[in-house]
């Protein structure tokens, strides 16, 4: 064989020697990412289980009784291997049923679940910008898009209007009390960008935010932001462009 030819052929085998291991690291990591919905879901399905019970409406009353959120959380069987389980987030007929945690940063929780265990469906968590508390004038509340449709991965529904009709609101639980979350705008920005705002000079500063929000917005919403009212934002990945975030702006709405 000519010399030229062998340099060929041991081209060949290394750029297939490459492939090959291209290929096996490709098929590990979607092995690795499937073993970890499967335990996250399981995991997730446990602790509902073990914390939250739905509430029984009474079939009649002399009076209308004071609005509850459907279900009650038990905090105290929450685990939280870092910082505090801050709420937890329902929505009738969305996939959202999930503990919110609040960590040191905004990196532990990216990557595990509420006892610890590593798990890259990670966590919902609050922006460590925030109180855990959410009594800041704006709390964001991050999740991943998980390619199962799980964790915040249903938000890009309320790019669609018909799911805005059907879903207008979700439901904040906390330590402290229940919250209706009136959904206000639902949109696409940058990581970093306005839709991450915390705080505000002012009202006025307040109340613009919200109406440029309301500009971007996916669906329009009838609910009303008024000068004192708090806001909360979940937030997660999308793919429109690179960074990309995609919002659900809400009102919180005490209950009880």
């Amino acid at each position: 064989m000519a010399a030229g030819a062998r340099r060929t052929a041991r081209r060949y085998t290394a750029l297939i020697a490459l492939c090959a291991l291209l290929l096996a690291g490709c098929v590990g990591m979607a092995l690795r990412e499937t073993r970890d919905h499967r335990a996250g879901g399981a995991a997730y399905g446990a602790l509902a289980g073990q914390a939250v019970a739905v509430r029984i409406q009474p079939a009649c009353a002399s009076a209308p009784p004071a609005e509850q959120a459907p279900v009650a959380v038990d905090f105290s069987a929450l685990p939280a291997a870092e910082g505090v389980a801050a709420g937890w987030l329902y929505g009738a007929d969305t996939p959202l049923n999930y503990p919110v945690m609040a960590g040191a940063g905004n990196a532990y929780y990216l990557s595990h679940l509420p006892d610890g265990t590593k798990n890259a469906c990670g966590t919902p968590f609050v922006d460590a910008a925030n109180a855990p508390d959410f009594s800041d004038r704006h709390t964001v509340i991050h999740g991943h898009h998980m390619k199962n449709g799980s964790m915040f991965a249903f938000l890009e529904n309320y790019r669609d209007r018909a799911y805005y009709a059907a879903h207008p609101r979700l439901y904040l639980l906390t330590p402290a009390g229940d919250y209706r979350l009136d959904l206000v705008a639902g949109y696409t920005d940058e990581a970093g960008g306005e839709g991450f705002r915390t705080a505000f000079l002012d009202e006025a500063a307040f109340l613009a935010f919200v109406e440029r929000a309301r500009a971007r917005s996916d669906f329009a919403s009838p609910v009303e932001v008024l000068p004192g009212d708090r806001l909360v934002t979940l937030a997660t990945c999308t793919y429109t462009f690179e960074n990309a975030r995609y919002l659900l702006l809400c009102r919180l709405t005490p209950l009880g």
